[in-house]
C-alpha cells in the first residue's frame, strides 16, 4: 500500500506491508538519496498504523539519524515522541551511498541499528503490533529516494 501525503510540513510518501500484526520483529531497509543536496530523510518504521502511528527510526540528507515514535492522540493531533536524538554518526555513509536502518522489537523493547551499528534502545509501551513501513519525507518534489529490501 502507498500513501503520499503533502502540506507545510514537506511531502511525505510511504508504503507498508498488507499484514499490520507484526509484534516482534527485526526490519531492515537500505536508503539512499538519488538526488543530492535536497533536504529530505528515508525512515524505517514498525508497529505502523496510518491512522495511529509507529515507531521510526531515520536518516537525514546531512546524516543525522533519529528514532522517534508519532502517534495520533485522543483529540486526533499528531504528535513526535523523541526515542533517540538526532545525532551526526561516523557510521552513516554519505547521503547517496547504501544506509541500512534496522529495527528490532521483543516485547516492549526496541533496538535502533544503523550500518550494523545499535545506536540506542529504549523500552516504550505505546505499540504491541502493527506493519513495517518505509517512508520519504522531502522538503522538494524532486528529490528521489530509493530503498532496497
Amino acid at each position: 500500500l502507498m500513501g503520499v501525503y503533502g502540506g507545510n510540513q514537506g511531502y511525505i510518501q510511504e508504503a507498508w506491508t498488507d499484514e499490520a500484526d507484526f509484534a516482534d520483529v527485526n526490519a531492515s531497509v537500505k536508503v539512499r538519496q538519488l538526488t543530492a543536496g535536497i533536504d529530505s530523510a528515508g525512515c524505517l518504521s514498525v508497529r505502523h498504523d496510518a491512522d495511529t502511528g509507529a515507531y521510526s527510526l531515520c536518516i537525514s540528507a546531512d546524516g543525522q539519524t533519529w528514532a522517534s515514535y508519532y502517534y495520533a492522540d485522543s483529540s486526533g493531533t499528531w504528535r513526535i515522541e523523541d526515542l533517540w536524538v538526532e545525532e551526526y554518526t561516523s557510521e552513516s555513509r554519505q547521503p547517496t551511498q547504501w544506509n541500512t536502518l534496522e529495527i528490532t522489537t521483543q516485547g516492549n523493547r526496541l533496538w535502533f541499528i544503523v550500518n550494523n551499528i545499535v545506536m540506542g534502545s529504549v523500552t516504550h509501551n505505546a505499540r504491541s503490533t502493527g506493519a513495517v513501513a518505509v517512508s520519504v519525507t522531502s522538503w522538494d518534489p524532486a528529490q528521489e529516494s530509493e530503498f532496497h529490501f
